[in-house]
């Protein structure tokens, strides 16, 4: 009789030893799974961050070009009000200004001056405020169309190519010229006739 009583004790106690088993690997699941939320909670935290900070580099891009925009059209602004003053004489060799999409060793948009007589713009930065630079194109635009005129009239006199001429070759187109237009020798010689005629043609006039 001892002995059945020890045998349900025993086997008791093996049946409550195997029912906690589940429970007790159950409890380490459970502790592995509020460690998985946490974790994707930080990794929601992390790319909230990311996209606030990408939010915030825009819009700061955002205003600087904004800025920038405001301060090349007041610089815009202020060489238009010099353009129209005329503080120097080459500026009325000019159509009004405006800004060029080329920029400066500063990255700034330059200023934009369109030439009246060849229709170039002649770019300023806005850090130079003297004319040098517009002055010298004046020059030069206005001499080369000043050569292009006085080809016009050698052509018009039968004188043609490009503008050089030979020495050894004027008194031949004198020549010319006056059997073409039935012209005596002596209009050769005359002022009116000098003052259109190539210096080269002046100098190697026949006697």
């Amino acid at each position: 009789m001892g002995n059945t009583r020890k045998r349900h004790k025993d086997r008791a106690s093996s049946t409550t030893s195997i029912s906690s088993s589940p429970a007790q690997l159950k409890g380490p699941s459970r502790k592995k799974r509020n460690n998985a939320v946490v974790d994707t909670d930080g990794d929601s935290e992390v790319e909230q961050q990311d996209t606030d900070v990408d939010h915030t580099t825009s819009a700061s891009t955002q205003n600087l070009e904004k800025d920038q925009d405001q301060l090349d059209a007041e610089e815009l602004k202020k060489a238009m009000k010099v353009h129209k003053n005329q503080q120097s004489a080459c500026y009325a060799s000019y159509n009004p200004p405006q800004l060029s999409d080329q920029l400066d060793k500063n990255g700034r948009r330059m200023i934009a001056y369109p030439c009246k007589t060849c229709g170039s713009k002649i770019h300023q930065p806005i850090y130079d405020t003297s004319p040098s630079n517009l002055s010298k194109h004046v020059a030069s635009c206005l001499k080369r169309e000043q050569e292009s005129q006085h080809n016009l009239k050698l052509a018009a006199l039968g004188v043609t190519g490009t503008g050089d001429i030979e020495p050894r070759e004027v008194p031949q187109l004198c020549a010319i010229w006056c059997a073409q237009a039935a012209r005596p020798f002596s209009a050769l010689g005359e002022q009116a006739h000098r003052g259109i005629m190539h210096p080269i043609v002046v100098k190697n006039l026949p006697p």
